[in-house]
């Protein structure tokens, strides 16, 4: 079942990703579905659904399946994205992960003011 909930993560699953929440929200013992169903809403969210996605985030009732938003939430919201990965940095379930993708931004930031200098010298 948590094969099949993935393929719905696509831009083309967008309409019905009410439904996929729905369905996330009530699916909560079955761990390779649950997995499934959060790829899939992750995947195939849209700037619309970027509120809906932080609110997933930021439910602690689903322990570690809720880190599969944070790529996305990041993909979505862009500046706002990473003030939300900020915020979850310090939390227990979402820290290792939020503090791995702030790494990998500050890396490419600071690869990317070497390659500009230079280039300017």
């Amino acid at each position: 079942m948590g094969h099949l909930a993935r393929l719905m993560g696509a831009k083309e699953a967008r309409p019905y990703w009410d439904q996929l929440r729905g369905l996330y929200e009530t699916h909560t013992t079955e761990t390779q579905l649950c997995d499934g169903l959060a790829d899939a809403l992750g995947r195939s969210a849209g700037k619309e659904q970027f509120a809906g996605l932080v609110e997933l985030l930021r439910d602690d009732s689903r322990d570690g399946v809720r880190v599969m938003f944070i790529p996305d939430i990041i993909r979505i919201g862009r500046e706002q994205g990473w003030k939300v990965v900020e915020s979850v940095a310090d939390d227990p379930v979402l820290g290792k992960e939020a503090s791995y993708r702030l790494h990998q931004r500050d890396l490419r930031r600071r690869a990317k003011a070497r390659r500009d200098a230079r280039r300017n010298t």
